[in-house]
């Protein structure tokens, strides 16, 4: 693909925060898992680098990932996006499973509905909810 500059950019900016700095390798394959985010998953490479980096925070292991290049793609064919709002979002993906599509009836099992529960069983599938470090915003991961 030729490695435009703004993923050059972004590995830059994840080598700064990850403040070690990169093998050849490691860069490599940072660049490689952000060109299959840009043009197979349609992901950024700025967002790319941020959901590695925030999933490097809540694992304490980037280092395997980045010295394995189809770990980084698979990563980023998992990352479901970020999100602001946790419970919202463990809502919508409840009402989903459910099935219940009706705005006025989605708001009532709302109401009795454990989300804090729901994100527990999702995290046993293997979900993940890997929060950025002041906790304002969650990169979801599925299994």
């Amino acid at each position: 693909m030729g490695n435009p500059q703004y993923i050059q950019d972004a590995v830059d900016g994840f080598e700064s925060l990850y403040g070690e700095e990169l093998t050849r390798q490691q860069r490599a394959n940072l660049v490689e898992a952000c060109e299959y985010g840009e043009v197979s998953l349609g992901v950024d490479a700025d967002l790319a680098t941020d959901a590695l980096m925030v999933w490097g925070d809540y694992t304490g292991d980037m280092e395997s990932a980045l010295d394995n290049v189809e770990e980084l793609k698979t990563l980023l064919l998992n990352f479901n996006g970020e999100v602001n709002d946790l419970d919202e979002y463990l809502a919508g993906k409840y009402l989903e499973k459910i099935g219940i599509t009706d705005e006025a009836l989605g708001s009532y099992v709302a109401l009795f509905t454990d989300f804090e529960k729901y994100q527990r069983h999702l995290e046993y599938e293997g979900w993940r909810f890997a929060p950025l470090l002041d906790g304002t915003t969650f990169f979801v991961f599925s299994a």
